[in-house]
């Protein structure tokens, strides 16, 4: 689960309190996102997401490579030292403690005991928020709204209550829960100032969460509304009944996942006919001849021909397949058949099909006539899920459905081992690279290899020369003997001898046109491997 460093900090706060935390000026806390915790030297792999521990005797600004790294990342630093200053100087993300001293140094604070106590106290939190999470999912499972409350009590530390459009409490739980009247509804008084108030009146425009106007209550509430169908269900009201904490923007994030757990028991329990209808032209007679062609069963060609026409889709117009994995945190039961009904409502032309992990998406072509198009609008979705997605290139046989998945598998397996941080992947971008891993499948590469090159790379080791180098350059820039040689750093006269050793070393025929492709890709195949 990902959280803000906000609400770190607030854990933090609560245990040390003897300390004053310092954090970064120039960064927007609330709309980071963490999902761990590390240790961090002048050799570590910086990754987005994560928050990095400084060891008080690590100096880490003296390292001008991880400073750019740091700056371009969405990590954050917590150290130990008295280094706000300098963080925020050069732009990084920062959670700095500072002891409230009278007397004496900080010398035993700066030790590895401190060190380890914060490190375990930051890795808790992590923990208890995804405990939190998991049991959110457990109760959907059991189908049980106030034990979701329960659970999430915690997480608040305030009171809590679920009421529906009649005001009838539907799960209340917290330390006082005054607000719950006479136990069973919303209080007369609150009822009758709600029900005129127009900011707060249930829309399905505004599903985003709020405060109640102050004076309603006689304690902070912060709500979100849960719909069905367009229509209101219920509210969630969080109350600050004890008057502990002010709301903050770790809040609003917060009541979202609880509301999204929610929608799912709702979803689950409450739909109407018209909803197991769904959309005619999202025909489960449909989905189901895409989900058979992809497991590689048969299908008679003219079903669905026959099937593609009546929802819609004409002649001759193709698709596209996608890929997405779903986040390890939300691989629930129940949550992927949410996703797959929330995309299917969302996105106008796109199939769905539930996988334990994934969910298969059919891309329309006619709706999206170009994967940019529909990137365009999927891209917030997939990014504000954590999600990952891959997708292959344009299907215009649909009796090949299952390669063209194939394809978009590929992709995201392609794309999160070169760049995790990207979330979309298109299958053309990494076609080349998955070709040649394949051909490395049943040899080693230097078998398959051109024996040239392994020629060249025996002589450069002995003699210490680069004539490998200077023939991938060759080749990389088209036999372009110029530009090689810029590249190169040498002189032209310099790269016309070493063409000309090249071939007397390797026997080569420059004007081969076959056999420089085969160099060529043979140096592509030693690189991946």
């Amino acid at each position: 689960m990902q959280i803000s460093p906000e609400l770190i900090i607030r854990g933090l706060k609560n245990e040390f309190q003897d300390f004053t935390l310092l954090s970064s000026e120039k960064n927007d806390f609330s709309t980071m996102k963490l999902s761990g915790i590390c240790s961090i030297d002048t050799e570590t792999v910086i990754r987005n997401g994560t928050l990095y521990l400084m060891d008080p005797g690590c100096d880490l600004l003296v390292n001008a490579d991880l400073i750019k790294r740091l700056k371009k990342s969405d990590a954050v630093i917590c150290t130990l030292n008295r280094m706000a200053d300098e963080f925020e100087q050069h732009c990084i993300s920062y959670i700095c403690f500072i002891k409230n001293m009278v007397s004496g140094d900080d010398t035993n604070f700066l030790g590895h005991h401190f060190y380890n106590r914060v490190f375990h106290s930051i890795y808790d939190i992590f923990q208890q928020y995804q405990t939190w999470q998991q049991n959110l999912y457990l109760a959907v499972e059991n189908d049980d709204i106030q034990e979701m409350m329960d659970y999430s009590v915690p997480i608040f530390a305030k009171s809590i209550y679920v009421a529906n459009k009649n005001q009838e409490y539907l799960a209340a739980s917290g330390p006082c829960l005054d607000y719950s009247g006479s136990g069973s509804q919303v209080p007369l008084e609150t009822f009758n100032y709600l029900k005129n108030e127009d900011y707060i009146k249930p829309s399905f425009n505004n599903q985003e969460p709020f405060l109640y106007p102050a004076g309603i209550l006689n304690s902070d509430a912060l709500c979100r509304d849960i719909f069905v169908n367009g229509e209101f269900f219920c509210r969630i009201i969080i109350i600050d009944e004890l008057g502990n904490e002010s709301f903050s923007p770790g809040d609003y994030e917060l009541i979202k996942i609880l509301c999204n757990a929610l929608q799912l028991l709702i979803n689950q329990n409450y739909q109407t006919a018209s909803e197991d209808n769904g959309n005619s032209k999202k025909s489960s007679s449909l989905i189901s001849l895409f989900n058979q062609i992809i497991s590689n069963e048969r299908v008679e060609k003219s079903q669905l021909d026959s099937a593609l026409l009546r929802n819609g889709w004409l002649k001759d117009e193709g698709c596209y397949i996608g890929y997405l994995l779903l986040d390890p945190s939300n691989i629930q039961d129940k949550s992927t058949l949410y996703y797959c009904r929330y995309i299917e409502k969302k996105f106008v032309g796109v199939y769905s099909i539930e996988r334990n992990d994934h969910l298969i998406l059919i891309i329309q072509e006619s709706i999206y006539p170009s994967l940019d198009k529909f990137f365009a609008e999927f891209i917030l979705f997939i990014r504000d899920c954590n999600f990952r997605f891959g997708v292959s290139n344009r299907c215009s046989n649909f009796m090949q459905l299952s390669f063209y998945y194939l394809q978009a598998v590929i992709a995201v397996n392609q794309g999160i081992q070169r760049n995790e941080t990207i979330w979309c992947h298109k299958f053309a971008d990494y076609a080349f690279n998955y070709l040649l891993q394949e051909a490395c499948h049943e040899m080693p590469a230097e078998l398959l290899c051109a024996p040239e090159l392994i020629v060249l790379k025996n002589y450069d080791r002995r003699k210490k020369t680069d004539y490998y180098l200077t023939l991938k350059t060759y080749l990389d820039n088209h036999r372009n003997a110029t530009q090689t040689a810029k590249e190169l750093y040498i002189h032209k006269a310099t790269m016309v001898y070493r063409l000309k050793r090249l071939k007397e070393l390797t026997g080569i025929d420059y004007d081969d046109k076959d056999k420089m492709l085969y160099l060529h890709l043979s140096c592509k195949i030693l690189e991946i491997d």
